[in-house]
Parts: structure tokens; C-alpha cells; sequence
């Protein structure tokens, strides 16, 4: 499409074009052929076209849809890693014919979204890799010999690693929130959401891929 065009100056009037599409409520901020061209365009060869895309993620998108980015955020690891092998998802509508992005700019994809991101948009987003990415590769629902796959693992497990997408990294302690009110007990339900989520998914689901990097004698088992 046109927001891979070689030109700068047709990447960019397409891409304002888009925002007041949207701003206007002509286009719908939904997954698909729209949201991922978009994300790619975080880390276009030029600056401008960069901060044009990151305002209209945070100003636009995340008004108009406030969930998008985190339900959608598996999509987005196989989009970027042109993967097409989600067990969750049977349209292929998030691969478009474009190249498999290099990790570095998909770090900074992805540190992007989280920038914008609430703590339970976060949550929604790591409970959602955790469960269709690393528990698909534990129960060998996808497998390594697939085309993307090892980039979309190996996305997973550095995004829920990171500090930017840990939904409880700014929540302050239980003493410190006390004075806060309802703020407080909303972030209260989030350190108590994310605990449990350890405990009944996160735990278990590494559990089960040690035993399988184990089992097969894979090099990951060193990570």
C-alpha cells in the first residue's frame, strides 16, 4: 500500500490522510490491513513519518479504541515477524505481504505500544502472549519449524520480560497507596490480578517448556 512507498512524501500525505480518516470516524480503528501498516510506520526510515505515527497512536487510536493495542498485541508479534502460525486465529488478514521486521525496530514497536498502555491493558496484553504464544509452543500447538515462529517466542519472552510492559512495574507499594482512594484499590485489583496470573498461568507454562526444551534437547533451555 501506499504507506510503503518508496517516497516519503507519499508515505506521510497517506498517513495524515488516514488520521483525519479516522479522526473523522470515516475508518474504524480496528485490526488488519489498517492497524499493522500503522504500527510499521513507528519505525519508518523517516523521523517525521515516526512521530506523526506514535501521536496518532496515543491521540487517535487509543481514543477511538482504547483495547485495540492490547487485544491485539499477539497479532502484532506475528504480523511483525510475518508469521502466520496463531493456533488462535484462523484469518490471515494481519499478514499483507510485508517483510518480517528486524528485531530491533520491533523492540521499539512494541516499546512504543506499551508507552501507551495502561497497567490492565498490559496485563490483558502479557496474559494473552503468555497464554497463545508460549503455552502454544509448551503444548507444541506451533513449533519452531515454522516460518516466524522462533522470532515471535523469542518477542514474547524479551516483552515479558521487560520492565515497560510489567503491569504492576509502577504500582506503588500497599503503604504508599493507601492514600489514594480508588486509584489506589484499582491498582490494588491489578497487583492482585497480575499475581494470580503468575501463579496459575505464568509458573506452569514455563514449567511445561522446560520440560520440552529439556525433553528435545534444545538450546533454549540455557535461556
Amino acid at each position: 500500500g501506499r504507506l510503503s512507498d518508496e517516497s516519503d512524501f507519499v508515505r506521510k500525505q497517506t498517513l495524515l490522510a488516514i488520521t483525519a480518516l479516522l479522526q473523522e470516524d470515516f475508518l474504524k480503528c480496528r485490526a488488519g490491513p489498517l492497524l499493522f501498516p500503522l504500527l510499521r510506520c513507528l519505525v519508518d526510515a523517516s523521523e517525521e513519518i515516526q512521530e506523526i505515527a506514535l501521536f496518532v497512536l496515543r491521540h487517535v487510536v487509543c481514543k477511538k479504541n482504547a483495547q485495540l493495542l492490547a487485544i491485539c498485541f499477539v497479532d502484532t508479534v506475528h504480523n511483525l515477524n510475518n508469521c502466520a502460525a496463531n493456533p488462535n486465529r484462523t484469518d490471515v488478514h494481519r499478514l499483507i505481504g510485508l517483510r518480517e521486521v528486524e528485531v530491533s525496530a520491533r523492540r521499539k514497536v512494541y516499546s512504543s505500544i506499551a508507552s501507551v498502555l495502561s497497567s490492565e491493558q498490559k496485563l490483558v496484553a502479557c496474559s494473552r502472549l503468555c497464554r497463545e504464544v508460549l503455552g502454544a509452543v509448551a503444548e507444541e500447538t506451533i513449533t519452531f519449524d515454522r516460518e516466524g515462529v522462533a522470532g515471535v517466542f523469542d518477542d514474547a519472552i524479551g516483552v515479558l520480560n521487560s520492565a515497560e510492559m510489567n503491569p504492576i512495574a509502577s504500582v506503588p507499594s500497599a503503604a504508599d497507596a493507601s492514600a489514594d482512594g480508588d486509584k489506589a484499590s484499582s491498582k490494588s485489583l491489578i497487583r492482585t490480578a497480575f499475581k494470580l496470573e503468575l501463579r496459575e498461568v505464568t509458573i506452569p507454562t514455563l514449567i511445561e517448556l522446560k520440560a520440552l526444551f529439556e525433553r528435545s534437547r534444545s538450546p533454549r533451555i540455557g535461556d
